[in-house]
């Protein structure tokens, strides 16, 4: 059962990014804000919060989707594309299990957003993830957490996601998708197989078919928890752990660097060959790197990408206790591997029902790298013991560190959690992405996806009215509808109506009445003035 909330008036405070602050747990500073929020609804909360007038700058918090949610094992998550068209892409699983994917056009405004598939698995790690072909055609790939089988569907046009092909599918006890482009080859990376270690499967016709996966880790606890990353050079930099920090009081956080069938040390020394897939590499063998030795409690990996150099950098939390999550960050100088505590967060983050003991006590806010940039960090910390949002900074490395507040204040009843920067976003549009809203367990959660973006056009490109022509006859009426785009804008959609002939038709909020024969033009302007019209036929009774 979801649990029933009463509405709350959402408060997020935003401070704009010349504000940062040095002392990261002592953050709580006064700002004159303007908050504004809409009523919640079946699934999630919609918020909008903007700086006041005093700011030379607007950042702002919108809602892309009131129903959404995610792991953090599986992506693309979201991605930015410049093709034909250039776009953000979206993706995400509902309180339902429904699997969705969306788009936002840089160039229109436009907002896309199709289910492909309803009711998969009301679980937060069946969440889909994007690749875009060479062709410009998406791939999404979504899986129920523990399925037998990998799903995916192809768009039936390039950079399109209205309209998809059947679905097909491989592998088995599949979990966690992860594509990549490898040459003229697909390889999608997942947890597989009757021993859920990390497996692979590779495509030489686009994706139109996989071959039989094979194991890629072997060894280790359980279940390896693994996030990859591909340099320019096409090289795969995977992190991962011993198992599940749950099940392995040493949970350690490995590293390994898969290229051209074989695997490599961060240093560029040969591990071994992986060849056809008959020799994975084995954690129990040492073949791979350890980066994170359990030194300061057991640890659990949140993301992995390279620096200009190609050089892996990692951030991942600690538990020296079930309830000090602590978040750290690493990277490969060339000689040895870099650690850097960044900040304590809290606690776990579901919202453990009193007198129940918490059964996912790891699970952290999150923490995430801009895979493109990774001196910059996202990060959901236990703050007055609500997860809120925040950005850090590194001018050197990871030496030093600044942070800047991105929510602030929220009500003890919401969360703000695993955060995620789109994959090569343009920056200041979409920068960062998370779920906002309440979470029990990966199986009952009530989060929307909101997200931070300095410089998106928060207010409506266009509007459309529906039918294009409209004809009625003397007496009558009829309904018009309005599309505005983007459709998750939070502008006024306050809109003033007129009618060029009032002696033809009138108009009163859309509906427009027959009143003589003959043609008027009926118009919808919103308050910032954009206008749509349409012709109106009105038709003499018979």
């Amino acid at each position: 059962m979801r649990a029933k909330l009463s509405p709350f008036f959402l408060l997020i405070l935003l401070l704009n990014s010349c504000a940062q602050i040095k002392h990261l747990d002592n953050h709580d500073r006064n700002r004159d804000v303007n908050i504004t929020s809409s009523n919640p609804e079946k699934n999630g909360y919609a918020v909008s919060a903007a700086l006041s007038k005093g700011f030379n700058k607007t950042d702002r918090i919108d809602t892309l989707d009131r129903d959404g949610a995610w792991c953090w094992f599986a992506d693309p998550r979201a991605l930015y594309h410049k093709g034909m068209k250039e776009q953000t892409y979206f993706s995400w699983v509902t309180g339902t299990g429904d699997i969705v994917i969306a788009s936002y056009n840089h160039q229109t405004g436009e907002y896309k957003k199709n289910t492909l598939f309803e009711r998969l698995q009301a679980d937060d790690h069946a969440n889909p993830t994007i690749f875009i072909r060479k062709d410009g055609k998406i791939i999404l790939f979504y899986s129920k957490h523990f399925d037998k089988v990998m799903r995916y569907r192809i768009s039936m046009n390039a950079e399109d996601v209205s309209s998809f092909g059947t679905e097909k599918s491989f592998g088995n006890n599949v979990t966690y998708p992860y594509p990549f482009q490898l040459g003229d080859d697909i390889v999608i990376f997942y947890r597989g197989d009757t021993d859920w270690h990390p497996a692979m499967a590779v495509s030489h016709n686009n994706g139109e078919t996989f071959e039989k996966p094979v194991k890629f880790i072997t060894g280790g606890g359980q279940r390896p928890y693994t996030r990859y990353a591909q340099d320019p050079t096409g090289a795969i930099h995977v992190a991962f752990t011993t198992g599940h920090p749950r099940n392995e009081p040493s949970n350690k956080i490995y590293y390994v660097c898969y290229k051209k069938g074989k695997f490599y040390k961060a240093d560029g020394s040969l591990i071994k060959d992986f060849g056809d897939g008959a020799n994975p590499l084995n954690i129990d063998t040492n073949d791979a790197e350890t980066a994170y030795n359990a030194s300061n409690g057991k640890g659990w990996i949140w993301d992995i990408t390279v620096d200009s150099l190609h050089k892996p950098v990692m951030v991942f939390a600690t538990f020296p206790q079930d309830t000090d999550h602590r978040y750290h960050y690493a990277r490969w100088t060339g000689t040895e591997w870099y650690q850097k505590q960044l900040t304590t967060a809290g606690k776990w983050f579901p919202q453990t029902p009193a007198g129940v003991t918490e059964p996912e006590p790891n699970y952290s806010g999150g923490i995430s790298l801009d895979y493109d940039d990774p001196s910059q960090i996202y990060l959901s910390k236990q703050v007055k013991g609500v997860f809120e949002i925040m950005k850090f900074s590194t001018p050197d490395g990871g030496a030093t560190w600044d942070s800047t507040v991105i929510t602030r204040n929220t009500p003890s009843g919401l969360i703000n959690v695993r955060p995620v920067v789109p994959r090569h976003h343009k920056k200041g549009f979409f920068d960062v992405l998370w779920m906002r809203g309440t979470y029990i367990f990966y199986t009952n959660y009530h989060t929307s996806i909101v997200f931070q973006a300095d410089s998106l056009k928060t207010s409506f490109n266009r509007i459309e009215l529906n039918p294009e022509t409209l004809s009625l006859s003397k007496g009558t009426t009829s309904q018009l509808n309005v599309k505005f785009y983007p459709a998750f804008s939070s502008a006024d959609k306050t809109l003033s109506w007129s009618s060029s002939d009032e002696n033809v038709a009138t108009v009163i909020n859309g509906v427009v009445t027959g009143v003589s024969a003959g043609k008027t033009t009926i118009a919808a302007t919103t308050s910032i003035g954009k206008a749509a019209s349409e012709s109106v036929n009105v038709l003499a009774p018979e």
